[in-house]
């Protein structure tokens, strides 16, 4: 994620690690329901 994002900081890297969800045991974008 560092080498994709280098421009957010510990806490933005933070937040978009909580936005994140366990599907059939990989890590993937959560993404709210519309």
């Amino acid at each position: 994620v560092k080498l994709l994002f280098p421009d957010l900081d510990a806490k933005r890297l933070g937040e978009a690690d909580a936005m994140n969800q366990i599907v059939d045991g990989k890590l993937v974008p959560y993404v709210p329901p519309q």
